[in-house]
């Protein structure tokens, strides 16, 4: 419950502050539900530009899937959206919705 008024009292101060608010940020739960953190598109990984080393360190990630990612982005080209990660054998929709808050294109 206490995740919940603190997303409710953080999209209150957005709506009376506008869109530079801290609610103009993405919001990513920890899995926990206790706590909502704030993450700044700056704080997320560009899918685009990510190398092996930062993408291993991606919970739910490991060295082979961090390779495919490369992999897949140098024979298509660069990631137009996040979805594409699907397309990538052994990310599925569970895994995929656990490491997209993660990243940006």
């Amino acid at each position: 419950m206490k995740g919940r008024s603190v997303k409710y009292l953080l999209l209150i101060i957005g709506s009376l502050f506008g869109s530079h608010s801290a609610s103009a940020l993405p919001m990513v739960n920890d899995g926990t539900n206790a706590q909502v953190k704030q993450v700044s598109s700056h704080s997320l990984l560009d899918l685009n530009r990510v190398g092996l080393n930062e993408l291993i360190k991606v919970k739910g990630l490991g060295k082979s899937k961090a390779a495919a990612i490369l992999a897949y982005r140098k024979k298509v080209g660069k990631f137009k959206t996040l979805s594409e990660l699907k397309e990538i054998k052994g990310i599925g929709p569970k895994l995929f919705a656990k490491i997209k808050p993660q990243f940006r294109i």
